[in-house]
């Protein structure tokens, strides 16, 4: 549910119920606002999205700043019911409710406006993403920070990269790249939105390409797997199709499986080149004796 896109999804539905009085309100009050009994005899006035975040105003609280971190949703329509007792519920005129799951909440005074920074949205700065990827930062951290690339999360992180044949450790990227990347993140973030709508499921997903996959669609080799960058993210990536630019970052952390496969390679690798010298000191060898 942390994605850009499942939030601006989240928004689409709950838009649908604006105006309705919350006639009951229920779920685990966090701390910073209101009861949910002050939420009843209200309505919702106004929703937005903006990258992660999803922003509810209601007609006296004011404005809900919702996250949903890695398991968290929104659900909307008649009966709906969570596996969890909701974080929050509104219960409308008409029957229908919103049912806010594993979220944090915060009372905000107001909504920020940064539509240049949301691959979503027809504002959004490209040639400033594109530049951000060329500054030495991993470009791994850069697609996670939502400073200039809000709502992309981890999975499209993976596909963006891969998509663009972008090795996750890069830290310049030519300008022509990191254009390309940019794109690709407009490309796939608004597919998987479109996705949603079509289905009419904020569960629906694309098709992935490299994200739980253990070989390259393209080549056909295993993929490289580690936690990349400072953000330190689960990332998958082909050393053979990917172009590594810049100065490749150290932060690159492998699992035990991961550390076990890669010193099995480069044994393989150094038992391989052991006897290609061999080979050679024996055909030089026989030379010099002729």
């Amino acid at each position: 549910m942390t994605e850009g896109p499942s939030v601006r999804y989240a928004r689409r539905r709950i838009k649908r119920v604006r105006n309705r009085k919350i006639t009951s309100a229920s779920g685990n009050k966090p701390k910073g606002i209101p009861e949910p009994f002050e939420f009843v005899g209200q309505t919702i006035t106004e929703v937005k999205a903006h990258g992660k975040h999803l922003y509810v105003t209601l007609t006296h609280v004011g404005t809900l700043r919702f996250h949903f971190g890695l398991h968290g949703t929104v659900l909307v329509g008649n009966g709906v019911q969570g596996k969890n007792k909701p974080t929050l519920r509104f219960d409308l005129e008409g029957g229908e409710s919103v049912l806010f799951l594993s979220a944090s909440i915060a009372l905000v005074t107001s909504i920020p406006e940064f539509p240049n920074t949301d691959p979503l949205k027809k504002a959004f700065d490209k040639v400033l993403a594109a530049k951000a990827l060329g500054e030495g930062v991993c470009v791994s951290d850069v697609l996670l920070s939502q400073t200039h690339f809000a709502g992309v999360g981890n999975i499209p992180k993976n596909e963006i990269l891969f998509a663009a044949k972008v090795n996750p450790t890069s830290t310049v990227l030519p300008e022509g790249v990191a254009m390309e990347v940019v794109e690709g993140a407009v490309k796939f973030l608004t597919g998987w939105y479109n996705k949603k709508c079509q289905a009419e499921d904020i569960k629906a997903m694309v098709p992935l390409h490299i994200y739980k996959k253990w070989k390259c669609p393209d080549c056909k080799i295993n993929l490289k797997k580690g936690y990349v960058g400072k953000t330190s993210r689960w990332t998958k990536w082909c050393e053979s199709c990917s172009v590594c630019y810049g100065v490749p970052t150290a932060e690159v952390r492998y699992g035990k499986a991961e550390a076990k496969e890669m010193k099995t390679d480069k044994m393989a690798s150094d038992t391989a080149t052991k006897k290609r010298k061999q080979t050679t000191k024996i055909r030089t060898t026989k030379k010099q004796k002729k």
